[in-house]
């Protein structure tokens, strides 16, 4: 079982589709589609060369009535319209109702997967206009950590130490060694971002 998204579908469409011939869509069965999944098989025509008048794709046919209840399987690849897409459905299935679901699934998986996109788009924009911090420069970190001595400037610590801004840069601080000390993990944490 397999639903493939192939297109989308506007207002006025006519377009050929490979293996289904020209597909025309008009305005009610857009509307349509958009509520519920909708077999478009019979709205192909195939051209035959020489020929001037369209029929219908030979092996194109859809359960209907009481027979769509029925357990004959079929594996006629079929073309359905769902929510502004075309989707093509290939596989055995037992009723249109399968396929239905399947067609529901693959639309609304790429709508899921859509939104995701955009809205990681809108975190990367965010990310752009937002100012970068600047890196400490080098002298300033060597000035800082021969003043501190190596050692965390509240507890005397050696391990795990990290540049700490006494006024943070969210704050208005700077990169300056004036501005700058020595702290371990757990000090420059338990500080946080206030001003000592």
């Amino acid at each position: 079982m397999k639903a493939t998204i192939i297109a989308t579908l506007d207002a006025g469409n006519k377009r050929k589709v490979k293996g289904f011939g020209i597909l025309e869509i008009d305005g009610d069965l857009l509307e349509r589609q958009q509520g519920q999944p909708l077999d478009v098989t019979r709205n192909c025509r195939e051209s035959l060369p020489g020929w001037s008048l369209d029929i219908l794709e030979m092996g194109a046919f859809d359960l209907e009535g009481e027979d769509a209840d029925a357990a004959t399987e079929d594996d006629t690849p079929k073309l359905w319209a769902f929510r502004g897409h075309l989707v093509k459905v290939e596989g055995i299935f037992r009723t249109n109702e399968e396929r239905a679901l399947l067609v529901k699934e693959a639309v609304w998986k790429r709508e899921k997967r859509l939104d995701k996109l955009v809205s990681l788009e809108r975190v990367d924009e965010a990310l752009k206009d937002r100012p970068g911090r600047e890196a400490i420069p080098e002298k300033v970190k060597v000035l800082v950590w021969q003043r501190a001595k190596g050692r965390c400037q509240k507890c005397g610590s050696n391990a795990k130490l990290e540049y700490d801004h006494i006024i943070p840069i969210s704050k208005g601080g700077s990169n300056t060694d004036r501005n700058l000390q020595i702290l371990c993990e757990f000090c420059n944490r338990s500080k946080g971002a206030t001003i000592e």
